[in-house]
């Protein structure tokens, strides 16, 4: 369960070249203190791009030698506590921030009009069910929204 209060306390990201496509973040004492019997991120069985094991995580991508950018954060708490993923076309090639009765805020200009996107969603609500957007409590709700060129969907007969 999130926590409303979560902080980012640390972030750093990290660039290599990965051979085999594959990249680890690994526990920085190695096997030390790992569980008896638990695998290596190396040995673990999974063909999956994400292999988590007890003391490490293997990334696997698509290409055989590429640079790849890892983005490691360090939360207090638990951040998101809804993710949802979808399709949308977007028609104009803009998507603006609209509230139920038409306050906009922010706008996204996808530079493509008449298009399908793929969407990844992450939410973190606020535990309260109504708060005075005045008031210096900062509570608020949180989405974050990704989005990447998509195909359209396939054609129903």
């Amino acid at each position: 369960m999130w926590q409303r209060d979560a902080r980012l306390r640390v972030e750093t990201t990290g660039e290599l070249v990965a051979d085999g496509g594959t990249v680890m973040v690994v526990d920085a004492d190695g096997a030390t203190g790992t569980p008896p019997g638990s695998p290596s991120p190396w040995e673990a069985p999974g063909e999956d791009w994400l292999t988590i094991v007890p003391n490490g995580v293997r990334v696997t991508g698509l290409g055989y030698r590429h640079t790849v950018e890892v983005r490691l954060q360090l939360w207090d708490a638990e951040v998101w506590d809804r993710t949802a993923t979808g399709r949308l076309y977007v028609h104009s090639g803009c998507l603006d921030v609209v509230e139920v009765f038409g306050d906009r805020g922010a706008a996204l200009y996808l530079g493509v009009a008449e298009s399908w996107w793929q969407l990844r969603a992450r939410a973190r609500v606020s535990p309260l069910d109504w708060t005075d957007p005045t008031a210096d409590d900062d509570a608020r709700d949180v989405f974050l929204l990704q989005l990447w060129p998509a195909d359209p969907p396939p054609e129903t007969p």
